[in-house]
């Protein structure tokens, strides 16, 4: 069994989360033709934006990392990311059992109304499992590294559930929920920030919202063309040429403008999944 699992995670996230998508959309009733599609969909999306955030590591990472050089910094730690973490998640046992816990423990909470998130970012499961993987080195014991797993997934699932509503109304998407657990501890700081902000006098006036800086700044607050200085600052720190420079700032406006594109086919994909008549009050 865990071999299968490795194997199956061996096929890498833009072959088994179209898989997963086409399974669970049969599970809930979505035609065949259609579940097919949706998980083929996923699939591309999650490849344009592998690609996309492959091109901008590969080119404003490098001109960092050059800046940081130039200006006698070492940069002698590295942050591994996901991209690594992941793969080191899922190497263990811990690891592997997690996809079996979650998919599992997560669809019993839905039926039982526990939650309403039911979590497909198969990816991202490596989060927990990394948590897990902390608490069983602490301890010495598999079976604390396993309690950590589960607690981490219930927390997931707890703040998707108290975030869902503003995130899905944020970026447009009915019946959305994120589950990264980065990405929910970002909220954590930020609602009671926000709500700090909004009660200094002056500075509760301020609306600084993407449509009202593109409004009052014009060209200038479009994301494009912040991309494009943001691109050419770097550059210019980094001591690059005028052709680089104006690569690189090409490079990050166009992830700026393609980035919002890969998201919305990837969601285009899941939207199958999120109508009512079909998960009632799921999200994903």
């Amino acid at each position: 069994m865990v071999e299968a699992l490795q194997w199956f995670i061996g096929l890498g996230s833009t072959v088994f989360l179209p898989i997963i998508i086409i399974i669970i959309a049969l599970f809930f009733g979505v035609k065949l033709s259609k579940a097919i599609i949706s998980g083929i969909t996923v699939g591309i999306g999650s490849i344009g934006l592998d690609l996309v955030i492959g091109l901008l590591s590969s080119n404003l990472g490098t001109a960092i990392q050059t800046m940081g050089e130039k200006y006698g910094n070492s940069l002698s730690i590295m942050d591994i990311g996901c991209g690594v973490g992941g793969p080191l998640a899922f190497s263990t046992t811990l690891g592997i059992c997690i996809i079996l816990i979650s998919l599992g423990l997560n669809l019993v909470f839905v039926m039982l109304g526990w939650t309403k998130t039911l979590n497909v970012d198969i990816w991202n499961f490596w989060f927990p499992a990394f948590l897990g993987l902390v608490a069983n080195a602490i301890s010495g014991s598999f079976w604390v590294g396993l309690l950590g797993i589960i607690v981490a997934l219930m927390i997931q699932w707890l703040l998707a559930d108290l975030f869902q509503e503003k995130i899905s109304n944020f970026f447009g998407y009915p019946g959305i929920a994120i589950t990264h657990m980065m990405a929910l501890c970002g909220t954590i700081f930020a609602i009671p920030v926000n709500w700090l902000f909004d009660h200094i006098p002056g500075l509760n006036r301020i609306d600084a919202d993407a449509e009202t800086i593109g409004k009052k700044f014009g060209i200038f607050g479009d994301t494009v063309i912040m991309g494009l200085f943001i691109g050419i600052g770097v550059g210019i720190l980094a001591g690059y040429d005028v052709a680089k420079i104006g690569q690189l700032g090409m490079t990050t406006a166009a992830v700026m403008k393609i980035m919002p594109k890969m998201v919305a086919m990837f969601m285009e994909g899941l939207m199958p999944l999120l109508r009512p008549q079909k998960l009632g009050q799921i999200s994903i």
